[in-house]
């Protein structure tokens, strides 16, 4: 496992905190995923990590953007245009016209302004219209209905994505999609499945990529399937340095370089749960620890119950499954603090992708 080979580099020569991205990992799970649900076809949903999508996109068919500056990415690494799915539940006119110069041709609604922008730009473009699940992304089946009588129009399919951790609700999505499937008439479907991901001690993997198989064949049309947290996840790690220990009314804390403002789980609140962490420890005796990062805030407690070999400051914990959102979706900009470095780590080499950088000049004015 690189998580503890790495220990070595990491104690003496990575820049504390990082996040590491294993490669070959990400690479043998993409492989995996994409033989699991072949021949359907797969779509990385970016806004999970989109410091891989160059890693990712040779493996799927479709790279979904849910912005113009993730669609900025995309030119830079020159993804192919073909490749682009634009969505987005809030698009700009110049943001569509940029993405349409590129040679994007697949585009989401989200709303009937959004497809009079587009209408009017080209109609030639795919739509794929946006089924709402109940919340303020999408249009609902009345919209819909009205949108399909329009002929001029080059209504490719439909796109659905429920929400995150939805392993244990499919069969209700499944369910509505194959009624709504059998009503209208789309040419394929675009489905966010919302996989989960093991985050915390005592939980079970209860993806199951054949059950999902199953039920994109119920549809009986083309589906590509848009996950994000289910490919990334499981490819990085975070680690952090214990930078002081102390004991107060009989609680061990342990102050760690990096906390709430570069980790965030999904599912955690207030420390309540314990996330998979190793640690580079050497010590036998095994102690309770609060884990809390340098941020001033009582929120910044990463878990209140972590057993762990007794630790000695300047020892490095990593936190597993950290592959996806945490990287760019924490509290950055708090406090000043600067952003983790970055790793690569492939061919059992580590390459820096990105140095630390310090926030406070956007904190300040310019």
């Amino acid at each position: 496992m690189i998580e503890k080979t790495a220990y070595n580099y990491i104690n003496s020569s990575l820049n504390s905190p990082a996040f590491v991205f294993d490669i070959d990992v990400l690479k043998e799970h993409l492989n995996m995923v994409k033989n699991s649900i072949s021949p359907f076809k797969l779509c990385y949903a970016m806004k999970a990590n989109p410091l891989l999508v160059s890693v990712v996109e040779p493996f799927v068919e479709r790279i979904e953007v849910c912005s113009e500056g993730e669609f900025e990415i995309c030119k830079a690494y020159k993804i192919p245009s073909k490749k682009i799915f634009y969505t987005g539940v809030l698009k700009s006119l110049d943001g569509i016209k940029s993405a349409l110069e590129y040679g994007v041709r697949l585009f989401n609604i989200e709303s009937q302004s959004q497809l009079e922008m587009i209408k009017n730009l080209d109609k030639n473009v795919g739509l794929f219209l946006r089924l709402s699940s109940d919340n303020h992304f999408g249009i609902d089946e009345a919209l819909i209905s009205e949108i399909l009588k329009d002929d001029s129009l080059n209504i490719l399919g439909l796109h659905y994505f429920a929400g995150t951790f939805r392993d244990k609700k499919r069969h209700f999505d499944i369910a509505r999609l194959g009624e709504f499937l059998s009503k209208y008439k789309f040419k394929e479907l675009e489905y966010g499945a919302g996989l989960g991901v093991v985050y915390f001690d005592g939980e079970k993997d209860i993806v199951n990529l054949e059950t999902l198989k199953n039920d994109l064949e119920s549809f009986k049309i083309p589906v590509c399937v848009e996950l994000g947290r289910y490919l990334v996840a499981k490819c990085g790690f975070y680690a952090s340095k214990v930078g002081d220990i102390k004991t107060s009314q009989n609680v061990n804390y342990a102050i760690l370089d990096g906390g709430m403002n570069h980790l965030n789980y999904y599912g955690q609140m207030m420390g309540m749960k314990n996330p998979i962490i190793l640690n580079s420890s050497d010590k036998n005796l095994v102690k309770a620890y609060t884990l809390c990062g340098p941020i001033c805030s009582t929120n910044d407690v990463i878990t209140r119950s972590a057993e762990l070999n007794e630790l000695k400051i300047g020892d490095i914990l990593c936190f597993l499954n950290t592959g996806a959102y945490s990287s760019t979706e924490a509290s950055y900009l708090f406090l000043s603090r600067d952003l983790p470095s970055i790793y690569l780590y492939e061919n059992v080499e580590f390459k820096l992708m990105r140095e630390p950088k310090n926030t406070y000049n956007l904190n300040m004015k310019g």
